[in-house]
């Protein structure tokens, strides 16, 4: 069994080079109504209805909306596919030879 100091972690930490998360897109979605683009009114993350007023994101692949604070938690746990259908969030899938070699 080998034991690893704080310090000797960190510096592995740092080698990691891991893929840039592209962004997602923004709107309040009240503009998504505006534009007729509201099929879905509640977060199937949250499961709260959407208001006005709130930050949502529309993936760009499968057109599911969620808040947006929830789609980028989704996301900060390595979870890149719609927590609805599972369809890639992003044109490249980041989970690749490269990026889990490490």
């Amino acid at each position: 069994m080998a034991f690893f100091s704080c310090d000797t972690i960190k510096g592995i930490s740092k080698e990691i080079q891991f893929p840039e998360i592209p962004s997602l897109p923004v709107a309040r979605f009240q503009d998504l109504q505006c534009l007729g683009e509201d099929d879905d009114e509640t977060c199937s993350i949250c499961l709260v209805e959407f208001e006005d007023e709130d930050a949502v994101s529309k993936l760009r692949r499968c057109n599911h909306i969620f808040h947006l604070s929830y789609i980028q938690q989704w996301i900060e746990r390595n979870q890149f596919s719609c927590p609805l259908c599972r369809s890639f969030l992003f044109s490249h899938n980041l989970h690749t030879k490269e990026f889990n070699e490490y």
